[in-house]
């Protein structure tokens, strides 16, 4: 099987860390265009890394016939630009989250990726680390007996971020809930695989055309009455941690989102004893990459397609307030 012959719009510090080494790892992938909004740089990265083509415009990198698809690793706001533009020029699109600004863009990322018959996949890398695999795997089981309630955090420093538009809602389109507060409710969502039924959220301070909110609490109701609350915050440090409460023990775990780190899981059984065991999280970028690839180079449709990405962005809408 030849690999994907992928280009890279938005070749910042996170796809050079992150996306790059992870291409460099796999055969089902060949990283041949990255794209930058300042040329020299991208020439530069483009000669350092033996990349054979870089551009300034994204006009340029999907006209190029050997690209075959894209890694949209822009800030939000050009998520559904580019996906348009990738599109409409036949090229298949991996995006990363969040996968748009409101409910009204992705819908619209869907509709042009079918209408122009290429796969759209939303990069929700966590959900192939092998420790969210395994906390899935638990629930699943039926070992936790029944759960009723849930809990998933994720919190960051941003004074901390290099991207300079992180507080900006014109870019971002909102602060710790758009940012990390969707992989917190991306992995909730994967590891229950049940439908949001109702969605309430508190945000401080309140998002508006000047400001982002800072942190936000945000509770959910699923199929079935299970009730689950995400946290989310940009002035604390590091941290994301998932617990699930059955009636047979609560299941918790903890850093499962670093990318080659090793998670910690935690069953508490009823009469207050505890397990504990680590699970290695393994390279869950890799995995996300040839997943698309796979997808692409046999023509089956992405594990995370766009319509899982919708289904985030319709709570995240509604916990501003926009629907």
């Amino acid at each position: 099987m030849q690999p994907l012959k992928i280009g890279i719009l938005g070749f910042g510090r996170f796809a050079e860390s992150a996306i790059l080494p992870a291409m460099q790892q796999t055969k089902l992938v060949k990283l041949v265009a990255i794209q930058k909004r300042n040329i020299s740089i991208a020439r530069a990265k483009a000669g350092q890394y033996g990349i054979p083509y870089a551009y300034d415009s994204e006009e340029e990198l999907v006209r190029n016939p050997d690209v075959e698809a894209v890694f949209i690793a822009s800030s939000n706001n050009q998520h559904l630009p580019q996906t348009r533009i990738a599109a409409r020029h036949g090229k298949h699109v991996l995006c990363e989250k969040p996968m748009a600004l409101s409910v009204p863009e992705a819908r619209e990322m869907i509709r042009v990726c079918r209408e122009n018959e290429v796969k759209l996949m939303i990069a929700h890398m966590l959900r192939y680390s092998k420790s969210v695999r395994e906390a899935r795997q638990i629930y699943s089981s039926g070992a936790l007996g029944d759960v009723r309630l849930a809990h998933s955090d994720f919190c960051i420093d941003a004074k901390e971020s290099p991207r300079a538009w992180i507080a900006d809602p014109a870019v971002a389109g909102g602060g710790p809930v758009m940012d990390v507060g969707v992989h917190a409710l991306d992995t909730i969502r994967c590891i229950l695989g049940r439908k949001i039924e109702e969605v309430q959220a508190f945000l401080e301070p309140p998002l508006t055309q000047d400001q982002i909110e800072w942190d936000a609490q945000i509770g959910l109701r699923f199929s079935g009455g299970l009730f689950a609350t995400i946290q989310t915050s940009f002035r604390l440090f590091y941290e994301a941690m998932i617990v699930l409460h059955g009636t047979q023990g609560t299941l918790q775990l903890r850093n499962y989102s670093q990318n080659k780190g090793t998670a910690i899981l935690s069953w508490i059984y009823p009469d207050q004893t505890e397990k504990r065991w680590l699970v290695e999280n393994g390279n869950f970028y890799k995995a996300e990459l040839e997943a698309f690839a796979q997808a692409v180079l046999r023509n089956e449709e992405p594990e995370i397609p766009g319509e899982e990405g919708l289904e985030n962005q319709i709570v995240l809408d509604r916990a501003y307030g926009k629907i």
